[in-house]
C-alpha cells in the first residue's frame, strides 16, 4: 500500500518543518524537504513524487518558478505554488506554468488540505482523458481512505466486486472500498485488462488461477461467473 507522496521545496526551516508536520498528520508521506532548487531536482527524480510543493521566493540563483518549469519539461508532476508574494508580475509569471495551486503565506491546514485534494482530482481527470500506454504497469489511480490518499496500480489488482454504490477492489496487499459504482471502475479498469464475468464482478484477467463451469479462482478465492460472459472470457484470455 503506497501513501501519496510529496515532496516540500521552501527554504523557511520552520515552515518546512510546520508544513510537512500537517501534512504527515493528514496521512501524506514526505519524501524529501529541500531547500535549494538544485536540491530539489536531484530528489524529484530520485523519489518520483506524486506532488511538490514548492515555495516561489526560493534563494540562489534558480527560484520556484525555475523549479516549476524543470518539473513541467521532464517529470511532469504536478505542483502547487507556496509564496507569500501574491502581486500580480509574480501571479503571472507563476500561471505561465500551469500550477496544480496557488497557496499564499500565512496558510491554515485547510488550505493545504483543500489544495492537494483539488490537485490529486486534476491527476485521476487526467489519467482518465488518457488513452493507455504500451506501458501498462506504470498505470495507476488514488482511492482516500480516511485522511489518506493511497496509490493502487492496476497490475496490484485481483478483482473488484460491487456492493450497492460502492466497489471493494481487492489487491494483491488487501482491499479498498471505493464510493464509486462497479460500471465506474470497470470504464476505467477495461483498457487495462479487466473484464466483467459477473454482474457483481470485475476482474483482472492476468489473475486468474483456474475456470470452472461456473466460477473463476483468484488468489483462493472463487469468484461466479455468468453463462453469458463465460464464452466471451474464454475468447479473452486464449489472446492474453
Amino acid at each position: 500500500m503506497n501513501k501519496f507522496k510529496i515532496i516540500i521545496v521552501e527554504d523557511e526551516a520552520l515552515i518546512a518543518d510546520n508544513i510537512a508536520e500537517i501534512l504527515e498528520d493528514c496521512g501524506y508521506e514526505i519524501s524529501a524537504v529541500c531547500g535549494k532548487v538544485e536540491t530539489a531536482i536531484i530528489e524529484i527524480t530520485k523519489h518520483k513524487p506524486d506532488l511538490v510543493l514548492l515555495d516561489i521566493n526560493l534563494k540562489g540563483n534558480l527560484d520556484g518558478i525555475d523549479l516549476a518549469h524543470e518539473i513541467n519539461k521532464k517529470h511532469h508532476i504536478p505542483f502547487i505554488f507556496l509564496t507569500s508574494n501574491s502581486d500580480g508580475k509574480t501571479i503571472d509569471k507563476a500561471k505561465l506554468t500551469a500550477p496544480a495551486g496557488f497557496i499564499v503565506k500565512p496558510f491554515t491546514k485547510a488550505d493545504l488540505q483543500s489544495n492537494i485534494e483539488i490537485a490529486i482530482y486534476k491527476v485521476q481527470q487526467k489519467l482518465s482523458e488518457t488513452e493507455p500506454t504500451s506501458d501498462k504497469n506504470e498505470s495507476f489511480f488514488f482511492v482516500k481512505e480516511k485522511q489518506s490518499f493511497i496509490k493502487i496500480e492496476y497490475n496490484h489488482i485481483l478483482y473488484a466486486e460491487a456492493c450497492d454504490n460502492y466497489t471493494i477492489i481487492y489487491t494483491k496487499n488487501g482491499k479498498h472500498i471505493i464510493s464509486q459504482t462497479l460500471k465506474v471502475i470497470e470504464d476505467k479498469l477495461e483498457p487495462f485488462g479487466f473484464f466483467r464475468v459477473h454482474r457483481t464482478y470485475l476482474v483482472n484477467l492476468n489473475s486468474i488461477n483456474r475456470i470452472d463451469t461456473k466460477t473463476l479462482l483468484i488468489n483462493n478465492v472463487e469468484v461466479p461467473i455468468s453463462e453469458a460472459n463465460r464464452a466471451e472470457l474464454l475468447k479473452k484470455i486464449s489472446t492474453l
